[in-house]
């Protein structure tokens, strides 16, 4: 490769995405590498060096930019990854498998009382996006949403008086909405830890207030050991 071909390569490689600074410092050393190889191979020849001896190193060097030109194409494209909503599908799931996959959450409280799981993920790579299912607890019902790809935006709305509160594991982002029909209150909110976030809608019946819903929420969603 030499050096036009090395600048046109780097081009076409910007007009897909473009480089970052220290990509950019990268690139342009091994420009100098191809000035440097390009210099010294024309010396060897007007030395009438063994052909051999000048493409051995050669094919080594030419191996060792494309593998890098690999990396700095496949890293440029990996930042800027997003999933999108298109290619998610959903499929029924068990407690086993989803409990299981949480790295930070457990929820083998709510395991007698959850009737499905499902697991929605992206068709194209297959990775597992988040979780979903349903308990019933008495009267009141929770909703959850167990969100484990930390690449994936989960789209989710709530009111704009939400509050913070932290609990004894973990702090909970919530906001509450009382019924003016049935004795319930219906509480929506998130709780992330590290890598992991649960979403939550929990309509609890008969209405008992935030303490309540405080003492229930932490007996849901635990920590693991």
């Amino acid at each position: 490769m030499n050096f036009k071909k090395f600048i046109k390569l780097k081009e076409e490689i910007q007009q897909d995405e473009p480089m970052s600074e220290d990509e950019e410092l990268l690139f342009n050393s091994l420009v100098q590498m191809v000035q440097q190889k390009e210099v010294s191979d024309c010396v060897a020849v007007k030395r009438r060096v063994n052909p051999w001896k000048i493409l051995t190193p050669a094919i080594s060097f030419l191996g060792i930019i494309a593998i890098t030109l690999t990396f700095i194409f496949t890293l440029n494209r990996s930042k800027d990854f997003k999933y999108s909503d298109e290619n998610i599908q959903s499929t029924e799931s068990t407690f086993i498998d989803m409990n299981s996959e949480f790295k930070w959450f457990d929820l083998a409280y709510i395991e007698p009382y959850i009737n499905k799981v499902f697991v929605s993920y992206d068709s194209i790579s297959n990775d597992n996006l988040y979780y979903t299912c349903k308990a019933e607890i008495e009267l009141s019902i929770i909703y959850l949403t167990v969100v484990i790809n930390e690449k994936y935006d989960y789209k989710f709305e709530i009111a704009n008086d939400a509050v913070s509160k932290e609990l004894n594991d973990y702090s909970i982002i919530y906001s509450s909405e009382s019924s003016r029909v049935d004795p319930q209150i219906k509480y929506m909110g998130w709780i992330k830890v590290e890598t992991e976030t649960v979403y939550f809608d929990y309509v609890q019946m008969p209405a008992m207030g935030d303490e309540a819903f405080f003492e229930s929420i932490q007996q849901i969603i635990k920590l693991k050991n």
